[in-house]
Order: structure tokens, then sequence, then C-alpha cells
């Protein structure tokens, strides 16, 4: 089977919100803890990369078998954080799948949904789409390896997505347009069911 190796992006400061959304609940759980969860369904092999309120993080992820890597700079963006776990990726590994941590109803369908895609054309970049969006969560094939592994900033991998616009594999998944960046975006997501 092909390697796939999945990253947690969980570093942010959340400066928009005002608090660390990883460590926000929604239906019992952390949303880096759920994420984590999630992913540990697709692959064995799942790195977070933590940063503001590292510990805290990493105390929420106890128990999972994850492996973390703290960015230091992770005042500097996604970027940074993202390059730091393409250089971690070990050698076989095919594809990378990454997820913001707070992409809150993202749900394990929609992630096999997106494996089973990059599965069958696994050359291809397998991103998320809505609208007439497209973004995270995505499946960078490893071709795509050394460039993420140069990132910096707060861009995340948004250029290397539109560069290669006409080679991507787009999965329908409206639940990826949701995530929390303000205070309102917190609100919504309380006013759905928690249970």
């Amino acid at each position: 089977m092909t390697e796939l190796h999945a990253v947690l992006l969980a570093a942010g400061g959340s400066s928009r919100l005002g608090r660390a959304k990883q460590l926000l609940e929604f239906r019992g759980e952390t949303l880096v803890h759920r994420s984590a969860r999630l992913l540990l369904e697709c692959t064995s092999r799942v790195t977070v990369v933590t940063g503001a309120r590292g510990r805290e993080v990493a105390r929420s992820l106890e128990g999972l078998g994850v492996q973390r890597r703290h960015y230091t700079r992770w005042r500097e963006g996604m970027g940074g954080s993202l390059a730091l776990a393409a250089r971690g990726l070990e050698p076989g590994i095919a594809g990378a799948l990454v997820l913001l941590c707070d992409q809150y109803l993202v749900d394990g369908p929609d992630l096999a949904m997106l494996v089973a895609a990059w599965r069958d054309a696994p050359e291809r970049i397998a991103v998320a789409a809505w609208d007439d969006r497209f973004g995270p969560p995505v499946i960078f094939p490893a071709d795509c390896f050394a460039e993420l592994s140069r990132l910096r900033g707060d861009r995340g991998a948004r250029q290397l997505l539109v560069a290669r616009r006409g080679e991507l594999n787009r999965i329908d998944m409206p639940h990826a347009a949701y995530d929390i960046d303000t205070p309102a975006d917190l609100a919504a997501m309380r006013e759905l069911p928690q249970g």
C-alpha cells in the first residue's frame, strides 16, 4: 500500500480569536485531539506540529500515537510549520495529508474519501473543494515535498496549489469550508449540536 503520512498543523497563536483554538472543545474533545484522532484512522503515521501553548496542546494529545514536532518560530506563520513537518518526512513516503486543527466539521468519511481519491491518482494533489474554492485538507504527492520544505511566513501551501491549479484532483467537501478564525466563527461552532 502506498505510504501516507499525515500532518496536523496546530502551532498558531489564534491572534484574531484571542484564545488557543487548538484547545477549544467540540463534541467532547479538543479540536487538536479530534483532528489527530481522525488522521490516525487514515494512517498510523501522524505528525502534529505544535507551537503556541505547546505544552497544553501536547497534554491534549496524550494517549494518541502521534509524533510531535514543536515549531519555536510559530509567530512567523503556517508556512514555516508546514516546512518543518515536510523536512521530517521519511524516505519512502508517497503522500502527505495536511489538515488544519480548526476544521471542526471535517470528519472521518471526508478524510477517507480524500485518501481514496489520492490512492486512485497518487501523482496528483488531492484537495478539498467547496463552492468555487479549494484548500485543506489536501494530500501532496512526494514530488511536492521539496517545495513544501522551503515554505516560510504565513502563506502556507496556497501558492503551490494555485501554481498547480490545473493538476489538482478536487474532491467535493463542503465541511472543509468551516474553520475558526474569529469570535463569530466560534459562536457558529457552538450553535451546532454538541452530542
